[in-house]
């Protein structure tokens, strides 16, 4: 997924997204976004590759809803990530959780 996320920051300025897992086995994934507006015009636009999305929604059993979130303060920043300032971005964050086939 490391090559869609890559296209993803180049065509729409993303600032990247992270994946991590639960004590329980479920996924969660975020990316930060320049602003809600650009999240929503690019979820209107055709895919970066089909075939990566195919591939990642073949590995979910269950997804949750999307959650987006404003940034308000980023104590991560300077943490070896290449994250924008999110006082001049005004970012948002956009969360999904998915629990991977097999795991309940």
């Amino acid at each position: 997924m490391e090559g869609q996320t890559a296209t993803i920051k180049d065509r729409h300025g993303t600032g990247g997204s992270r994946l991590h897992r639960t004590d329980d086995g479920e996924f969660v994934a975020y990316a930060v976004w320049p602003s809600r507006e650009q999240w929503e015009a690019a979820g209107k636009l055709p895919s970066t590759s089909p075939e990566a999305g195919a591939r990642m929604r073949a590995c979910i059993e269950q997804s949750f809803p999307t959650t987006a979130l404003e940034v308000i303060d980023d104590l991560l920043r300077g943490f070896a990530l290449n994250y924008p300032d999110p006082r001049t971005l005004s970012p948002t964050a956009i969360t999904s959780r998915a629990a991977p086939i097999g795991a309940r």
